[in-house]
């Protein structure tokens, strides 16, 4: 990881993601720790899909362990939590925690291009917003998809 790590800085990539379930805690305090000027994305990949307090480990103990963004599955898409959990994770990500900075709430799971203005009615300003497969399917037509991305949270945010 190291290497691969060092690679991405050569290449002027400042933003990671990893699964610290996957790769494990240490790995991502050690990312975190030796690595600073790069920002780390918290995949909840293998987090027993929300079996383990979700207000804990992805509210909580990412955001401890280091992790700069938190993703986690959002309400309306193929998998997710309910809304008043949402809500929840986006507020523990964002609010105090022992003099940390705050972490950047992710949701993500089926996110589709239409719902940009409801999940940012919901979420408000802070927030990034992982629609990554409905972008996926756009296949030879990624770069519209994603400039139309793009204009919907410009458009709102106008």
């Amino acid at each position: 990881m190291q290497a691969q790590l060092r690679l991405a800085r050569e290449c002027g990539i400042d933003t990671v993601m990893m699964a610290p379930m996957l790769s494990g805690v240490a790995t991502l305090q050690a990312l975190a720790r030796e690595w600073p000027e790069m920002a780390v994305l918290a995949h909840p990949s293998m987090s027993g899909g929300g079996q383990i307090a979700p207000d804990l480990l992805f509210g909580t103990l990412f955001r401890l362990w280091g992790a700069d963004a938190l993703i986690f599955a959002n309400y309306g898409g193929r998998f997710g939590f309910p809304p008043p959990m949402c809500a929840s994770l986006s507020g523990r990500a964002l609010g105090p925690l022992h003099g940390l900075r705050a972490s950047l709430p992710t949701p993500a799971g089926g996110m589709e291009l239409a719902r940009v203005p409801e999940l940012l009615d919901f979420f408000g300003r802070d927030v990034m917003l992982l629609i990554g497969g409905s972008l996926l399917l756009a296949g030879e037509r990624i770069a519209q998809e994603g400039a139309a991305f793009q204009r919907a949270v410009e458009t709102y945010f106008a």
